[in-house]
């Protein structure tokens, strides 16, 4: 999961240019550009990408049964001169217990020492905050890249899980 954290950021940072062809579907986080699901069993796990104005949201979530569960909201708004990020990494059962360590770790690395920004842990709930200086020189054409990029930060995010699902059985 550290990796994912890392592309996640990585993704959004590069802009890497892509057209976006997803139908839209409205939810708390605006609308719904994209959704991917683990085809094997799709309460396994899920990843969907929102757009809320400037206001990028990617919420994942795994599901590991009576063991519990995880769930990660990571934002990013684009402004011309700066990217604002928050992620909150909620971990619910005998999963918190376990993971909530690396979690927490793992975002410290990222969000205090990569980006200079704060971060909060508890025994179930991780949140972060950091401000970039970014200059967005086309802001029109960066806003519609994220969505692609966002969307296969999905896609690895679904393909990592499958994978760890299969070296289970």
């Amino acid at each position: 999961m550290k990796a994912l954290y890392f592309a996640f950021l990585a993704i959004v940072m590069m802009f890497v240019a892509c057209d976006s062809g997803s139908s839209a579907e409205s939810s708390p986080y605006g609308d719904k550009r994209y959704e991917r699901h683990v085809p094997s069993n799709e309460s396994a796990g899920a990843c969907y990408v929102y757009e809320k104005g400037d206001l990028y949201s990617v919420v994942m979530e795994q599901n590991y049964g009576s063991m519990g569960s995880i769930s990660v909201l990571s934002q990013v708004e684009i402004f011309s001169d700066r990217l604002a990020m928050h992620e909150e990494v909620s971990l619910y059962g005998l999963v918190a217990s376990e993971a909530v360590t690396d979690y927490c770790t793992a975002e410290r690395e990222t969000y205090e020492q990569g980006m200079g920004g704060t971060v909060t842990c508890t025994k179930s709930k991780i949140t972060s905050d950091a401000v970039m200086e970014f200059d967005v020189a086309d802001t029109k054409g960066a806003r519609k890249r994220v969505i692609d990029n966002l969307s296969e930060s999905c896609d690895g995010f679904i393909e990592d899980l499958e994978a760890n699902m299969a070296s289970l059985k």
